[in-house]
C-alpha cells in the first residue's frame, strides 16, 4: 500500500503479486494439488472484483473503533489497484458506532474481505495464506 497525504489515500497494488503466492492451499500430501482461491487478477476489472471479494467487514460497516465504511472509499484503478479511502470527518449528528465499545464516528473509510471462507479440516489441514503489502509508516496516517 502507498499513503499520500494530499489525498488521503492507500492504494493496494496486487499487480505486483505473484499468483501461485496470494491465497493458496497446500497439504502434506503430496498427491493433492495446490488450490488457489484468489490470484492477482482480482482487482483487475470490476467483475474480478466482485466475484471475489465482498464490500465492508463481514459483520457490516462499522469497525469496532470509530470508522464507518462506506462504498465510495473504495476505489478500482488501473493495473490491478485497489484504493482504499480514509477521511477524518467530525460529524457529530453520524452517532455512534454499531459496534462495542460504541465511540462516535469520526472517520469514513473502507474495506473489503475475501467471500469464501478459508476452513481448516482434516482433509485439507495445511493452508499457506500470503500477500504483498505496504502500509505507511508516518504518525497520524
Amino acid at each position: 500500500m502507498t499513503f499520500s497525504k494530499k489525498d488521503n489515500f492507500v492504494k493496494l497494488d496486487v499487480a505486483k503479486l505473484n499468483p501461485i503466492k496470494t491465497l493458496i492451499s497446500f497439504v502434506e500430501n503430496d498427491s493433492i494439488k495446490p488450490i488457489v482461491y484468489l490470484d492477482s487478477t482480482s482487482f483487475d476489472t470490476q467483475e474480478n472484483f466482485e466475484a471475489h471479494w465482498n464490500m465492508f467487514y463481514p459483520w457490516g460497516t462499522d469497525h469496532n473503533g470509530s470508522a464507518r465504511m462506506h462504498k465510495e472509499n473504495i476505489i478500482l484503478e488501473e493495473k490491478g489497484i485497489l484504493k482504499i479511502k480514509a477521511e477524518y470527518t467530525n460529524q457529530v449528528s453520524e452517532g455512534k458506532s454499531s459496534s462495542d465499545p460504541h465511540l462516535p464516528i469520526t472517520f469514513h473509510s473502507g474495506a473489503v474481505h475475501f467471500n469464501k471462507q478459508i476452513k481448516v479440516t482434516k482433509d485439507l489441514p495445511c493452508w499457506t495464506i500470503s500477500g504483498d503489502f505496504k502500509a505507511p509508516t508516518v504518525t497520524g496516517s
